[in-house]
């Protein structure tokens, strides 16, 4: 048997569910942390709204519209219920404006990633276009 040199072929990708499901998963087990320690230190949700928004900026950017807002509902449930549950309609006013504000940045943050990788996919298009425009008006020799 003779071996020829260069690259072996490499057998087909099936795709990883798995992965898929962890990549899904990963922001809510990251805001279920973020929910317990909350509830087990007593902290407020002024406190710990930084590590829901990262967990919400991260979420929009790497996942579908759909994936994102549902973690920037958990996360925005998690910033008021804990107030909530306390009672007192004057501790809810910040919560609640926090929330909103994870609700918004996700949808915003999705809309403009989305609109970027567009724009680079348009531009690889163009791009490529106008390369075989080119070769079309060389001439050989």
């Amino acid at each position: 048997m003779r071996v020829l040199p260069g690259p072996r072929p490499r057998p087909e990708l099936k795709p990883n569910r798995t992965r898929g499901l962890v990549r899904r998963a990963t922001p809510i087990f990251a805001i279920a942390a973020v929910i317990a320690l909350q509830a087990g230190l007593g902290l407020a949700p002024v406190l710990v709204f930084p590590l829901y928004l990262l967990i919400v900026l991260l979420t929009a950017f790497y996942s579908s519209r759909l994936d994102s807002l549902c973690c920037a509902g958990l996360a925005a449930s998690g910033v008021a219920a804990p107030s909530r549950v306390a009672g007192g309609s004057a501790d809810l006013a910040v919560p609640l404006l926090l929330a909103a504000v994870l609700l918004v940045v996700a949808v915003a943050v999705h809309e403009v990633v989305g609109r970027i990788r567009h724009e680079a996919v348009s531009a690889e298009r163009r791009a490529a276009d106008t390369a075989r425009s080119e070769d079309g008006w060389r001439i050989p020799g």
